[in-house]
């Protein structure tokens, strides 16, 4: 069997079903609007009796938030809108993100060993980031209460997946002048918010993205502003 067979068997009983054709693990809870995805990526072609190497992504996706990006401001900012509201490697879900990955030998002790912690650590990380989003309020009270997001992603992708779920404008404008205070940004923000008036912004560097978001909402907030709010 291969390895993501073996992973699957595990989390078959907790409602997955399994496509080894992906490979990935997927569950829709019931009354949830958001499927929850375990995607499983390695080295070779994953087949039995072959060592490989094995990396975990969960996810969570939703056909609504898909159709919600083609009516948002800021669904413009996504050229090709899918159905994930948010995905990452297991080990970018963690307050310390570090990308994680699995050598797997072939057989013996080795690779039962190796399966079982790549199990042990989708129950450790990947569960609970799919047992927060059956409460999508309370990740968004979350991130705005303690900018900590669930997974390390773009500051783009962070406003609209914000905005889809408070429907607020002021939610987002509050998280990216959060994110600009934290980082010491506000002066390449203010260069950044000419060079896209002007239509020299390139790029996707983090002050690029908040200047295109403010305009997407209809925000204006410079570095001056800010400073005077002080």
């Amino acid at each position: 069997m291969s390895v993501c067979g073996e992973i699957a068997e595990h989390y078959i009983p907790l409602g997955f079903r399994y496509a080894p054709s992906g490979p990935r693990l997927t569950r829709k809870p019931s009354g949830s609007e958001f499927t929850h995805r375990l995607s499983f990526y390695s080295s070779h072609y994953n087949v039995a009796g072959e060592p490989v190497v094995v990396d975990v992504y969960a996810g969570v996706s939703s056909t609504r938030f898909k159709k919600w990006q083609a009516d948002n401001p800021l669904g413009g900012l996504n050229p090709e809108p899918d159905d994930m509201v948010i995905s990452g490697n297991l080990g970018n879900l963690q307050t310390d993100p570090q990308f994680l990955k699995w050598d797997v030998p072939a057989s013996g002790e080795d690779r039962a060993t190796a399966v079982a912690d790549i199990i042990a650590h989708i129950d450790r990380i990947g569960l609970p980031f799919f047992t927060a989003f059956d409460d999508p309020a309370g990740v968004a009270a979350h991130i705005e209460a303690t900018g900590a997001w669930p997974c390390k992603t773009t500051l783009t992708n962070q406003a609209r997946i914000l905005l889809y779920l408070t429907g607020s404008t002021e939610s987002v404008t509050s998280m990216v002048r959060h994110f600009l205070d934290a980082n010491q940004l506000w002066d390449a923000y203010s260069e950044a918010v000419h060079a896209l008036a002007d239509g020299t912004a390139q790029g996707n560097a983090w002050p690029v993205q908040a200047a295109r978001i403010a305009s997407q909402i209809g925000v204006e907030l410079g570095a001056g502003d800010r400073r005077a709010e002080r």
